[in-house]
């Protein structure tokens, strides 16, 4: 039984009907959001997802003085779509954009700089070239293209451009999904930037916190349900 069944049940059987649930991007399936649309539910949308590039590339201009509020000491722009019941709200940081574009960048920088002292290298087998190249890529497979000269125990490489642009395009986007009427700028106080819940003073402590270890393991990121009590 999945967690968020089990979780689901839980609920039924506390009685608990009136509550936000708040569940990051890795629980999110169209599924998950099924089992609990009887509650009011806040989730993020993967960056693997299609819709999550759709929703990007149909608002490319949304960094203006129509969309923006302040979070904090931060700007933030904000838009909006309701598709099949729910309100996708696309959040964009320009200061999460430029931090998150200048560390790929520099892991990028060394990677390369790592693949060079490694073409200069003497291995004893082309197995142990393989393995201390990708070794050596991970995380960034699908950006750099390989090309191996076995007989010679010697590679090559080159960046993949598109495959780049594709991925640090989505830099500084969010996407959060909800069925809730709560305003857009408002959900930030029980995700946060990291879909991490923080609490705040006119919300409830959480009372219940659900993590699979099995997801996160599958999904590579942290998963976890909470929700607050809406009549407190």
């Amino acid at each position: 039984m999945s967690t968020v069944r089990i979780f689901n049940d839980e609920l039924k059987d506390f009685g608990i009907s009136s509550i936000l649930i708040v569940m990051d991007r890795g629980f999110y399936s169209s599924d998950n959001i099924k089992q609990l649309s009887h509650f009011y539910v806040v989730t993020a949308l993967p960056s693997t997802v299609a819709m999550h590039d759709e929703l990007i590339m149909e608002n490319r201009d949304m960094e203006n003085s129509r969309n923006y509020f302040q979070y904090g000491d931060e700007t933030v722009f904000l838009r909006e779509k309701r598709m099949h019941g729910l309100r996708y709200i696309l959040f964009f940081s320009p200061r999460l954009r430029t931090k998150k574009i200048e560390s790929f960048y520099y892991t990028l920088s060394q990677k390369e700089k790592n693949l060079d002292v490694l073409k200069g290298k003497s291995f004893h087998s082309s197995k142990d070239m393989v393995k201390s190249v990708e070794e050596e890529m991970n995380g960034f497979n699908n950006l750099v293209e390989l090309k191996y000269d076995y007989k010679n125990m010697k590679f090559s490489y080159e960046l993949k451009h598109k495959a780049i642009q594709r991925k640090t395009k989505r830099f500084g986007y969010t996407v959060l999904i909800t069925n809730t009427g709560i305003a857009a700028n408002d959900l930030l106080k029980y995700t946060g930037r990291k879909m991490l819940l923080r609490n705040h003073s006119h919300t409830s402590n959480p009372i219940l916190n659900h993590s699979s270890q099995e997801q996160k393991r599958e999904q590579g990121q942290e998963c976890s349900l909470r929700y607050w009590d809406t009549h407190s």
